[in-house]
Order: C-alpha cells, then structure tokens, then sequence
C-alpha cells in the first residue's frame, strides 16, 4: 500500500528539521556552488524518490513498512553520508520510539563515524533537536525514550548483541567481508519497522 502522507512526513522532516552539515565533496553537480553548512537539508534529485518510497510503502496488512534493506549505490558527492545521518536522526527522535537502537556502522570506527559526525553536527544546528537530543561522546540520546545513536564498526568487535532499528552501514563496497551487514541486520529481527540503509561507490572491484 502506497501511504504519501508517510513519505511526506520523512521528507518534511529534512527540510523543516535539519540543516545541511559541511559537505565534502559538494552536494550536487560539479557546476553548482556548494551549498553552505546550516542551510535546510532540502533532499533533491534521487533522493526524494528514495527516501519516500523506503518510508511510503507499506505492507498490505498491519502497519509493517515494505522494505527493511535499502541497498543505493550513488556517484561520490551524491550525499548520501548526509542522508544517511539524517535518516538515523529521524530514526531516534521520530520513528524509533521507546527504546530505539540507532547506528552508523562500518568496518573501521573512522568510516563509522563520518555519519555520525554528520547527524551530530545537524542536531547542535538544530534548536529543536538540541532541546530533546543530549549529546555526549559517540552517543546522541533521547532520554524520554531510551533511543540513542551510536557509532560501531567491527574494529572494536562490539556487533553482536544488537536490538537494531535503524543503521547506516556506509560505503559498502569497502567491506572485505559480510560480517558487519550480517550482525547488523539479524540485529533487526525483533523490530517490527527496522531498516537498513546501505549508501555506497561501485567502488573498483568488478568481481564481488
């Protein structure tokens, strides 16, 4: 079932939420002018489509989403680390609820954290978020519900023993193994809307 007026909340909440953090490489086309940090995150091109449809689209019974892995592979400068950030923001103060489990995950905790750098960085230019989001370090809280948002990679060998609702496992062509999107996504399996966004480069390696 199509439900617009659920997509029209997530993409609502870009663009009256969150404010874009210092991107690099540019947002947008190489003859465009970088968009300037703090200015509404207003998704363009792809990216309504995508978002939209990943929160749109509903089963035919229940109140369960149609889709729990989004796997999209974009050019660089495409944003989709922003994305990705603002996703799992939406994730802990919108749609996670009690208890929300958030992540950014990758296989090394410097990839890890450049999602989370990012949401960490639209919350302190957010006065809305700031007011019901405590931040301290490698955690964004929300301490009304318990949900909070973390960085995590397989590097500090803490994968195991998620409750997961969302998570941003970024530049998936990096990874050498299937370990990290493995643990992550049986992480999911006690939650009924979780998700799992896979933003990434092709990438070089044509065999895998």
């Amino acid at each position: 079932l199509w439900r617009p007026a659920k997509a029209a909340d997530v993409l609502r909440f870009f663009s009256d939420g969150l404010c874009l953090p210092d991107v690099d490489p540019p947002l947008g086309d190489d003859d465009e002018a970088e968009p300037a940090a703090g200015v509404p995150f207003k998704l363009v091109r792809c990216w309504p489509f995508i978002v939209g449809s990943l929160y749109g689209w509903y089963k035919s019974k229940g109140d369960r989403r149609r889709f729990r892995v989004a796997y999209v592979e974009t050019a660089k400068g495409s944003a989709k680390t922003p994305v990705g950030a603002g996703l799992a923001l939406h994730a802990l103060v919108v749609d996670g609820g009690s208890g929300a489990q958030i992540y950014t995950a990758a296989v090394t905790e410097k990839q890890a954290k450049l999602a989370y750098v990012d949401a960490e960085a639209m919350v302190k230019k957010s006065p809305e978020l700031r007011a019901r989001v405590t931040i301290t370090t490698n955690n964004l809280a929300v301490l009304s519900t318990g949900a909070f948002l973390r960085p995590v990679s397989s590097e500090a060998r803490s994968l195991d023993g998620k409750r997961v609702h969302f998570a941003c496992v970024d530049e998936l062509h990096e990874h050498p193994t299937s370990e990290v999107v493995d643990k992550i996504r049986a992480g999911t399996k006690g939650r009924k809307n979780a998700l799992i966004f896979e933003p990434t480069n092709s990438g070089y390696n044509r065999t895998s």
